[in-house]
């Protein structure tokens, strides 16, 4: 059932969807302030591998040293340069792409190239900024601010479910596509099903009855638990011959404040990501997985491979075609918010986008 049975105030402006001190509010005391995930552990695995990306504006640098992850703030203490151009890359040392000034785990200049031009200048002050790193549920998280306080903690009594569905998993894709609308416009679209006869007709066709619906709404962050149940003597028949644990037989959605959109079906798992570019410029990066503990030995192993490659060639499909139903609608959201002179209004289908609108509201830097 719905948490409330009355229409909810649409408390984000129009033009909370693409002014620039909006949107710079948001990056200073939402992003920057929050556990954001920066790649798939699989991506930084092997020592050397490193990825360059923004958090909230920060430019972050998360590299493995010898099987560690770390994260520093991705500038040069030469002179401000960025030690790796964004994206990922792999390299032995942790060496700036300008002057090639080099650095130890800890931060500390370890290299300096020519140094006997620089005398006179104490070189033990010249350390990266290090930021909070932390691996789970087969991602990379990174804090772009200073503090104590650990990814879990932060995820309150969302992290023990997310231990459930996301551990022991394999990441079989990624999924990234750029888009000119706002970060909010990608979230907003997720965590409500009211769209979905006109805009999901030949996936979904319809939503749920209100009956099905079982809505969470907590400080860090809301759910949509589809509580109708479908299971085939066929499905039965896959789990026994495929998995060594049964299938989950219900749809959950989950949005993790700020950004991250999770989904938990059958044996797949999805963790989506939307990171803010611009005030209209967003990309959204989807992690696709599946369970590590199939029955694939034995004189059955090549069959059952097959079978598993062939259902997450199915799920990668679907997943591509719903994100293509939504996305094509998301530039006319954005382009209408830019002309709208209305304050919107949100129905009790539509609580979870009520509820994320005052969490950004009430975390989002006063402007």
């Amino acid at each position: 059932m719905f948490l409330s049975n009355r229409a909810h105030d649409h408390v984000l402006a129009p033009r909370d969807y693409s002014a620039p001190d909006v949107f710079a509010a948001e990056q200073e005391g939402i992003f920057r302030r929050s556990w954001i995930c920066v790649a798939a552990f699989d991506q930084l695995a092997d020592s050397g591998q490193q990825v360059a990306i923004d958090v909230g504006g920060v430019p972050v640098l998360v590299r493995n040293d010898g099987g560690t992850l770390r994260a520093y703030r991705n500038v040069c203490a030469h002179r401000h340069s960025l030690l790796a151009r964004p994206g990922f890359s792999c390299r032995p040392t942790l060496q700036c792409q300008y002057h090639g000034w080099e650095y130890a785990t800890d931060g500390r200049l370890s290299k300096l190239p020519d140094g006997q031009s620089f005398k006179g200048w104490k070189a033990t002050g010249a350390r990266l900024d290090p930021l909070r790193c932390e691996t789970a549920w087969g991602l990379v998280f990174v804090n772009a601010t200073p503090g104590d306080t650990t990814l879990r903690a932060d995820m309150g009594t969302l992290a023990a479910e997310l231990d459930r569905h996301f551990d022991g998993l394999r990441l079989y894709w990624t999924q990234i596509t750029e888009h000119d609308v706002n970060w909010k416009v990608i979230v907003e679209n997720a965590v409500e099903g009211y769209h979905v006869p006109m805009v999901h007709r030949e996936t979904f066709v319809n939503y749920a009855e209100e009956r099905f619906h079982d809505h969470v709404i907590a400080p860090t962050h809301t759910q949509f638990h589809d509580l109708s149940t479908r299971r085939s003597e066929r499905d039965q028949l896959i789990d026994r011959m495929l998995f060594r644990s049964e299938r989950l037989w219900t749809y959950s959605h989950t949005l993790a404040y700020p950004n991250h959109m999770l989904s938990w079906a059958g044996f797949y798992r999805e963790w989506v990501v939307v990171e803010p570019l611009g005030p209209r410029r967003s990309r959204r990066i989807g992690y696709g997985f599946f369970p590590q503990n199939l029955r694939l030995s034995g004189k059955l192993g090549l069959p059952l491979r097959l079978a598993v490659g062939e259902i997450a060639r199915r799920t990668r499909k679907m997943a591509d075609k719903i994100l293509g139903e939504d996305s094509s609608l998301w530039d006319s959201v954005q382009r209408g918010t830019e002309s709208s002179t209305f304050d919107g209004v949100i129905s009790a289908r539509e609580e979870r986008v009520a509820a994320f609108q005052n969490w950004v509201v009430a975390h989002r830097a006063q402007q």
